[in-house]
């Protein structure tokens, strides 16, 4: 079990009450199981009365995911659920451990990062008595969500970590753990500088850049797929350098602005430009680039 799994699991089990969580034949016995309720109000919403009495009931808590794969609706209902299934590791994560721990294996890695992912860190504690193991990504699960005390905690104790530790922090502008990450030898790559502009997060680029985070092309192709103008022109006012794929990533984005900026200032473009735009029908940025000389125009006899 993932997890992903787990989440769902602890989701289901919480919002059926706890008493009813340990007693999984209730599940698959009982066609009006009641489910957490913002799941339930979305089926009910959209019609789902077969779906949630007629067909959930007899899955299985935690067995789910078959759901998503129906249409784009089911598939966003399950996402949702799953969110909610996170959050609910939280509030039950010990209970279920304590619970389920018998069929688990000491090595399950995945416990630990599905606890790092919420920030429990008395739950954390426990699972680690029960010597469950943890391994790099344990530690960017907790500073990927902003869990600092998490992360101090696992390194503390010896749980190891390398330099996705910086990249996931970057990715969701958390600066404080970026700093106490650097601060303590964590190592980082130029994917640092590309994850934070890829979010748009101009200060802590800056500041990663200030303390000697390399940066690559990359980042620049980043700020384009993101349509983050600003953090591009900063990137490219101080020294990073770009190829066509800042082009590309513009027009696949739908980011025309961002495009003819790139073209103002001499970004090279390609013939996979004009490709990029047919193929994720950007029909704005095509005539774009047919008035201004794309190379596949200009071959095609445009």
């Amino acid at each position: 079990m993932s997890s992903y799994s787990i989440a769902t699991h602890i989701g289901t089990s919480a919002g059926a009450g706890t008493g009813a969580a340990a007693n999984n034949s209730s599940v698959n016995n009982n066609k009006k199981q009641k489910m957490s309720p913002p799941f339930d109000s979305l089926l009910w919403a959209d019609g789902g009365d077969l779906l949630i009495h007629g067909i959930l009931p007899f899955v299985g808590v935690g067995q789910y995911a078959f759901v998503a794969a129906v249409n784009k609706k089911m598939n966003k209902l399950h996402k949702d659920y799953c969110k909610i299934g996170l959050k609910k590791i939280q509030e039950h994560a010990e209970y279920w451990l304590k619970d389920n721990s018998s069929n688990k294996e000491p090595d399950h890695w995945y416990v630990c990062n599905a606890i790092a992912t919420v920030g429990n860190l008395t739950v954390m504690k426990w699972a680690q008595q029960q010597r469950f193991a943890w391994d790099e990504m344990t530690c960017w699960h907790a500073a990927k969500n902003g869990h600092l005390e998490m992360l101090q905690w696992l390194r503390e104790n010896g749980c190891p970590w390398d330099k996705w530790t910086c990249t996931k922090p970057a990715e969701n502008g958390h600066l404080e753990i970026l700093k106490w990450a650097c601060a303590n030898g964590c190592p980082w790559n130029a994917e640092t500088c590309t994850k934070a502009a890829a979010g748009g997060h101009l200060e802590l680029l800056k500041w990663v850049r200030e303390n000697g985070c390399p940066w690559n092309a990359e980042t620049c192709a980043e700020a384009a797929a993101g349509g983050h103008l600003e953090v591009l022109k900063w990137a490219r006012a101080n020294g990073c350098t770009w190829d066509e794929m800042t082009c590309w990533h513009a027009v696949v984005g739908g980011h025309l602005e961002i495009l003819k900026w790139a073209r103002e200032n001499r970004c090279p473009w390609s013939f996979a430009t004009y490709h990029a735009a047919c193929r994720y029908d950007q029909s704005d940025v095509i005539q774009w680039l047919r008035d201004n000389g794309c190379p596949g125009f200009l071959d095609e006899g445009h």
